[in-house]
């Protein structure tokens, strides 16, 4: 009988998971959208820190998980951690107990590494959620807990082009340039009154929402890096203390075996802004996914901007959710609980 062999790597190898991936997500999101994990998709994903578990039966490769290092804020204290994320296993491979031994493999190695806590957020009712659950309850022992913190609601639209390109923004992509945030401007617009640190910008985040995603590590890499083509931050300026950040991204995707491009926008953190302001920044990056020549943009819904704006701006509820979810241990978890937000998190 062969044996289930397990290797990690600190560079992702693209070209022995692709094959991997698009039969096990193909077979789970039959009728679903669903990004398209090809070469271009997975070069941006671990374009930051980041470490990968194969499992391999007799030269094959049957199961995978990726494990972003991140910094994460939680209720407001900041953490290293890690963000796992594509525990995938071969339609052909199940019930094995592959997943269980990639998750454990890639826990093990983050835990080495001085990462806690480990941050998940799984899709509802798909891709084997009960089964994942269970597998992130069972690496622990007495001194660690699973909690489940927040639910995530997606939206979707369709885009057409019914956005307002008259607006007046005042903004750019936000980069990150010897750690100093700078500003790629918007087309006509005056110059950002902001010059801040990363890490100072990361607290404010981690300092007003209960649970958040810091900028440091793996998001930095994915969402603020100069030159990057895939994804980007957004920043919107009203006036010396009132502005948003958007961060998004841009994959290709399958619906119903139709191939789309998406925008994904991720979060968005609100100092202050009015329900007019939020509005308008919205609309910019719609307007940018026009642009980019996107089909459709979802919102994963953080409870930071109201319901209202979402409807006004074309979106729907698509009745699927994300779950927000941490391992780590007891004594650091104990005082978190579960919330509707707000909250600054990516999921991917």
């Amino acid at each position: 009988m062969n044996k289930l062999t397990l290797k990690s790597y600190d560079q992702l190898p693209i070209d022995r998971i692709t094959e991997l991936l698009e039969q096990a997500w193909a077979s789970d999101y039959k009728n679903e959208l669903r990004p398209k994990y090809d070469e271009s998709y997975l070069r941006w994903i671990s374009s930051g820190k980041h470490v990968s578990v194969l499992a391999e039966l007799a030269g094959e490769v049957v199961g995978f998980a990726l494990g972003l290092v991140r910094t994460v804020y939680l209720n407001h204290k900041l953490y290293d951690s890690y963000y796992t994320t594509l525990i995938t296993v071969s339609p052909t491979h199940r019930r094995m107990g592959i997943a269980s031994q990639v998750s454990k493999r890639l826990t093990e190695i983050c835990q080495s590494g001085g990462y806690r806590p480990q941050m998940n957020v799984y899709h509802h009712g798909h891709a084997g959620l009960p089964t994942l659950k269970n597998i992130t309850k069972k690496i622990q022992n007495q001194n660690r807990v699973f909690k489940e913190l927040g639910t995530i609601p997606i939206w979707g639209k369709l885009l057409i082009d019914d956005i307002n390109v008259d607006m007046v923004i005042c903004g750019g992509k936000a980069v990150v340039v010897e750690d100093i945030l700078e500003f790629e401007l918007f087309d006509n617009s005056a110059p950002v009154q902001i010059r801040i640190e990363i890490n100072k910008l990361s607290n404010l985040v981690g300092n007003t929402y209960e649970y958040t995603t810091g900028f440091q590590q793996s998001f930095r890499e994915l969402y603020m890096r100069k030159g990057c083509r895939q994804a980007a931050t957004n920043y919107y300026e009203f006036n010396h203390t009132r502005f948003c950040i958007i961060p998004y991204n841009v994959c290709e995707a399958i619906y119903g075996g139709s191939e789309l491009k998406l925008l994904q926008i991720q979060a968005v953190f609100s100092k202050e802004c009015s329900e007019s302001e939020l509005s308008t920044a919205l609309s910019h990056t719609l307007e940018t996914a026009i642009e980019l020549g996107c089909d459709m943009a979802t919102f994963y819904d953080q409870n930071v901007v109201p319901e209202n704006i979402l409807k006004d701006l074309g979106f729907s509820p698509s009745g699927d959710t994300f779950m927000l979810s941490v391992r780590g241990e007891k004594n650091m978890l104990d005082h978190l609980e579960y919330t509707s937000g707000p909250m600054f998190v990516d999921c991917i």
